[in-house]
């Protein structure tokens, strides 16, 4: 790009070739935070020569490329943006030292468990093994990065690897995105809806962690590939196997960048091996000479059958040689003999073409690979089995006996330690979690247990479930709910017409609303909407049917010829539709492209002679350019609403993260819990402070919760600011800044840091969490025992986990903390010079209030 088209570089302002929007530099980098993107920053052809010829918006002038075509065609590809791009940057910020997010980091302990696991994972694709460990990532081809990262950062996410939760969050959200994008090889409405949904969703949880992680990169991914082309051009997986990228890939799959020998390699093992095998070709349609032809063969593969057929089946699949199974095991003779005819025969494997299936039991052969686990798609509903054996008959037809794997959510457990995270980024974390879990179908895990659906995601109708020895002996509940949903119908009726419907519940979100699923048995017309006294009148003598039946029973018989007793329970609900879509559609936008292109039709409508049908003309034209300019405003509202609910969720749970910020209910801040002499050095203007001393002298507001210690800890440092400096003035000029250097007044001066840090532990001292066993690991203090960590329970596996919890309390109130130095000295500057401090205004008033009624009282 920089060479053909002179475009600005990565670290530029203004470096994406696809938009002109600037980038925020934030030290040696550019962070790429695009809150909304605007649809005029996008670089069309026109305005890329357009800005070339003035040397504007980053470009440097024409070029004889821009005459073949421009740079906007040149879309986002996966092996750049993604697989040597994102990928890279994450598996970097995970097992580097050198990382910029701390959120993302993963211990050394968490770094050998991943290796064994990816040691020890069989590969269920194109390899003998897995391709390649975590000590070998440097060295690794596109292909098998992405091998590692399908595998790794799922596991990262479900076991909690990362130093934080919201880390973890963010690394399976990219896994989720990733993952789609690739398995994407038709876009539907519903394809594309997810894709967004997960591109939204991962901007919003990487926005909150961290900024630094917005590299080009990644903008163009999000912004442009996923939430504006998408329609148009693919996906960047769909991109990376047109043309040129093909080829690149291609290249890319059978070498790795960093091959110092790399041109050698590609002419030596893929150049020479295609011009060879095209002359081969050539001599053999020119001359038929059989050597040519089994030369050619061989080079090919032709001549060699992995797998030579023993039977034939039909549609393509055959039974291999070497698979005849004539020992049966005890417990599989049972369940042959019940389902299968005397004609059939049994076979460990199963081929169709290149591919081989194999039986868990019978095929003992020791190898890297799996080939007995199956996904089978059934009805639209996911199920995994374990293949025990292959049944074939003369006619050609093949059965499979499996034992299905029940499956669990593995993301279970983090969306639940999320949801008491303390993260500023927990919020979009919890909603990142939530939609990889509903889009989930590339990751499961497998729990043991009777071959049942999983109902853990419905905590409503989990009681109403039946237990495991009810279902042993055949008898399951059925959970219908009876639901209204609203719709209005237009020029019908002033009252809205409320169809019925009754669902059954307990199912996986995607069969919810299948037909086989739900019922609609009828529809009313009401002004105002139902209630649920309403529903219980209406539908009280069904209620009383059902009872007989609840109690009783409905025997069922399925396709295997077992009879089921099931126990029908209706219970009532009501549902709003309108308030659904509400929900769903939070951010609209106006289509500006859509109304230019009506205001030209408007503007070329033909001519007429008519001079009504002219003034009509004119006043269409008027409507529309007056239609034209309320929509570009309310698309700028639209576009400022949404970054203001942005800040307000991000406000919200600041707060809501503070206020969870607890401690023993016997903790208070107090000079005697002071482990030693906190003291400030004289640094002018500051000057020497004995904060011991000081804090003698404070008292808790009386104002303030006693259970606030955020506010105890603000107060004390506001007392402490206001008699800092000599002058006390000069106290106005500083600011501690939390989040960079614009989070304050960039005229003010930071904090010294050795005040800020003094200030924060005599805090965490006074707080009874500055004891100096803190700072060591468990195994430390295992060996070298001490009282504090003989108090913290009776065993040494109570007392780690106890040590790390008060660590991790210390680390989240350090920032808290920090943040109450910053509003300590932003209402310090409010105050006004009283002698030699600096007192709140309210103080000198009443000063001077009390001051002017004794004199009055004297005179």
């Amino acid at each position: 790009m920089r060479t053909i088209y002179k475009c600005p570089r990565w670290l530029s302002d203004q470096g994406c070739h696809l938009c002109i929007a600037k980038g925020e530099r934030m030290g040696r980098s550019v962070s790429w935070c695009i809150t909304a993107p605007s649809i005029w920053n996008k670089r069309t052809h026109a305005s890329i020569l357009r800005d070339a010829e003035a040397n504007q918006n980053g470009l440097g002038g024409l070029t004889q490329m821009m005459d073949f075509f421009t740079m906007e065609r040149c879309r986002v590809d996966a092996l750049h943006a993604l697989s040597e791009g994102v990928s890279c940057d994450l598996f970097r910020e995970m097992l580097s030292p050198k990382r910029r997010v701390p959120e993302l980091k993963i211990s050394t302990a968490s770094k050998k468990l991943l290796s064994e696991a990816l040691e020890s994972a069989r590969n269920y694709t194109y390899a003998a093994k897995f391709v390649l460990g975590l000590k070998d990532l440097s060295k690794c081809t596109a292909s098998e990065k992405d091998a590692i990262m399908f595998l790794m950062f799922p596991l990262v996410a479900t076991k909690r690897m990362c130093a934080d939760d919201c880390g973890s969050s963010c690394v399976l959200i990219y896994w989720a995105l990733v993952r789609s994008l690739q398995k994407s090889s038709e876009l539907t409405s519903e394809t594309m809806s997810r894709i967004r949904e997960l591109a939204n969703a991962l901007k919003s949880l990487w926005r909150s962690v961290s900024k630094q992680l917005f590299t080009l990169k990644l903008h163009c991914v999000i912004d442009h590939s996923c939430l504006e082309d998408l329609q148009d051009v693919g996906t960047a997986y769909q991109w990376s196997a047109e043309g040129f990228e093909k080829m690149h890939r291609t290249l890319q799959l059978r070498h790795s960048q960093s091959a110092t020998n790399c041109e050698e390699l590609l002419m030596k093992n893929f150049v020479l091996r295609r011009e060879l095998n095209e002359l081969l070709r050539i001599e053999i349609c020119r001359s038929a000479e059989p050597c040519c032809s089994r030369l050619y063969q061989k080079i090919q593969g032709d001549a060699v059958k992995r797998f030579p057929a023993l039977v034939r089946l039909t549609s393509g699949w055959y039974i291999p040689t070497n698979s005849e199974i004539r020992d049966v095991r005890p417990e599989h003779a049972g369940e042959i003999q019940r389902l299968l005819c005397q004609q059939y025969n049994l076979s460990s494997r199963l081929c169709y073409a290149s591919k081989v299936y194999t039986s868990h039991y019978y095929w003992t052969r020791k190898k890297d690979t799996r080939s007995d686990v199956l996904y089978l798609n059934v009805n639209g509903n996911a199920m995994f089995g374990s293949v025990v054996l292959f049944a074939y008959e003369a006619h050609g037809e093949c059965v499979v006996l499996l034992e299905e794997l029940v499956t669990d959510d593995p993301f279970a457990g983090l969306f639940s330690e999320l949801r008491t995270s303390q993260h500023q980024a927990c919020l979009q974390a919890v909603v990142a979690t939530d939609t990889v879990r509903r889009y989930n179908n590339f990751f499961y895990k497998r729990s043991s247990g009777s071959v049942r659906h999983n109902v853990s995601d419905f905590p409503a109708y989990e009681r109403d479930i039946e237990s495991d020895e009810e279902f042993a002996s055949k008898k399951i509940r059925v959970v219908l709910t009876m639901n209204f949903d609203g719709v209005l119908f237009n020029k019908l009726t002033r009252s809205q017409a409320w169809p019925i419907y009754i669902r059954l519940e307990g199912l996986q979100f995607n069969m919810k609303n299948d037909p086989e699923n739900m019922i609609l048995p009828a529809i009313t017309f009401l002004r105002k909407p139902p209630t649920e006294e309403l529903l219980r009148s209406l539908f009280s003598r069904l209620k009383e049917e059902l009872r007989t039946l609840k109690e009783g029973g409905v025997r069922v018989q399925d396709s295997t010829r077992t009879v089921w007793t099931c126990y029908p329970q209706i219970l009532n609900g009501v549902i709003d539709f309108a308030q659904i879509v509400a929900n769903r559609l939070k951010d609209p936008r106006v289509s500006l492209s859509e109304l230019k292109d009506i205001q030209m039709a408007v503007k070329h409508l033909p001519p007429s002679s008519d001079t009504v049908v002219q003034s009509m003309q004119e006043l269409l034209l008027k409507t529309c350019s007056i239609a034209t300019g309320l929509a570009m405003v309310l698309d700028h509202v639209l576009v400022n609403t949404a970054s203001l609910r942005t800040d307000i969720a991000q406000t919200s749970a600041h707060m809501h993260v503070l206020a969870r910020l607890k401690l023993p209910d016997d903790t208070v801040l107090s000079h005697l819990n002071l482990t030693k002499r906190w003291t400030i050095a004289a640094s002018p203007p500051f000057k020497e402070k004995d904060l011991k001393s000081l804090m003698t002298h404070w008292k808790i507001p009386a104002r303030a919760d006693k259970r606030d210690h955020v506010t105890h800890c603000t107060d004390f440092a506001r007392m402490y600011f206001a008699t800092a400096c000599d002058p006390v003035e000069d106290v106005k000029k500083y600011a501690v800044r939390v989040s960079g250097k614009h989070a304050k007044d960039p005229r003010k001066m930071d904090l010294p840091a050795d005040i800020r840090d003094t200030l924060i532990k005599c805090f965490l001292d006074g707080l009874k969490m500055g004891q100096p066993e803190l700072d060591r690991m468990p195994y430390e203090l295992a060996a070298q025992p001490t009282q504090f960590w003989l108090d913290l329970g009776p065993t040494n596996e109570t007392r780690a986990a106890k040590l790390l919890e008060r660590q991790a309390a210390r680390d989240a109130w350090t920032s808290a903390l920090k943040s109450a130095l910053g509003r300590a000295l932003n209402n310090v500057r409010q105050y006004v010079k009283k002698g030699s401090a600096l007192v709140p205004v309210s103080d000198l008033l009443t000063y001077y209030t009390k001051k002017k009624n004794s004199r009055n009282a004297n005179d």
